[in-house]
């Protein structure tokens, strides 16, 4: 093995390690979050489910002896955006977070019929798309020879996977699950591409390019 591999190889297991461990933190910090919210929940006899609805400043709030606002709750689970600004985030619910949703995706949607992401196997393929938001939901439509649109994998999913000529992902890395069963199947599979369960509908003939990282619809 020349330097140049044996360099580019350490590197490569330096940056997965990295990946593994921000996974590892994430999922930690995610159940200490659950324990919190499963306490507060009951030594201030409120529903955990309502509380999973606020933020963290909110539930420190509380935890002060600060009252809920449960309107605020049902208008979030109607409908939630949080925005970036250059005033800071701003937080909109119910029917005014469902037109800036609308809005935004609809300028992006309309406007392209082509995205890229991260080609993480091999090969190109064309195919019909089929757009999914469950694990159940792929298993009922995916048939042999469609193409497998959905915001992340998770191993529930593979039933359906084995059938897809090829997948595409909102989310996703190089060593996400979708990638790992993509290349086991040695199928093309595009991952990261933010919105493609928002640009592609069912139906859509679509060309997935794993070499390049690029998803279009054919015309």
């Amino acid at each position: 093995m020349s330097e140049t591999i044996e360099h580019w190889a350490r590197v490569n297991d330096f940056f997965i390690e990295l990946h593994d461990k921000k996974k590892e933190c994430q999922m930690k910090s995610m159940y200490a979050y659950y324990l919190i919210l499963k306490e507060t929940a009951r030594r201030f006899k409120l529903e955990k489910n309502d509380l999973e609805w606020l933020f963290v400043e909110e539930i420190k709030k509380i935890i002060l002896g600060s009252i809920y606002n449960k309107k605020v709750i049902i208008k979030r689970k109607q409908a939630v955006v949080a925005m970036i600004t250059k005033k800071g985030i701003r937080i909109y619910e119910g029917k005014e977070a469902n037109k800036i949703r609308n809005k935004e995706l609809r300028t992006i949607t309309e406007l392209t019929d082509r995205l890229s992401g991260m080609g993480v196997t091999t090969g190109k393929v064309r195919g019909k798309a089929k757009i999914c938001q469950g694990a159940e939901e792929a298993i009922n439509k995916i048939k042999k020879g469609d193409i497998l649109i959905c915001p992340m994998t998770l191993p529930d999913y593979v039933p359906a996977m084995r059938r897809a000529r090829a997948i595409v992902t909102n989310e996703g890395g190089i060593t996400c699950h979708a990638a790992i069963i993509a290349r086991e199947l040695a199928i093309p599979c595009v991952v990261g591409t933010k919105i493609a369960t928002k640009v592609f509908k069912d139906g859509d003939m679509i060309e997935v390019d794993a070499e390049r990282g690029i998803v279009k619809k054919i015309k």
